[in-house]
């Protein structure tokens, strides 16, 4: 997949942001920010950022810079700054995710009172 930009909400772009490590590495990496480049070929690239150096050096910084570009190109959980300042921005792809990288599952249903919903469990 390739991702053109990262876009604010008045609809700006730019071509990085950050990411906090807790979202792919849980507890190892909360806190630890990650700057998530989009390259003039469309693909991602990631690196540590300044304020998580230090805590990098004794990890496999390699594997989470590419855990990071990864979980990066299927979610849209961006800061505009290191350390989750500033504000939040969205990833722009070529095409949208499909619904199975989403996690949407199942069926809409429309319920219209509580009697509706007794009825649903009702063995048929």
């Amino acid at each position: 997949m390739k991702f053109k930009h990262f876009v604010y909400d008045g609809g700006a772009t730019r071509d990085h942001a950050y990411i906090d490590g807790y979202h792919f590495g849980d507890r190892l990496l909360e806190d630890v920010w990650f700057k998530i480049i989009v390259q003039s070929d469309g693909t991602l690239w990631a690196e540590t950022a300044p304020s998580s150096q230090e805590y990098m050096e004794d990890l496999n910084e390699a594997k989470w810079v590419k855990e990071a570009v990864k979980f990066a190109g299927g979610h849209d959980v961006f800061a505009e700054e290191d350390c989750g300042e500033g504000e939040e921005l969205g990833l722009v792809r070529d095409e949208p995710l499909p619904a199975r990288e989403t996690g949407t599952i199942g069926i809409p249903i429309t319920i219209k009172s509580g009697s509706d919903l007794r009825n649903l469990f009702k063995p048929q």
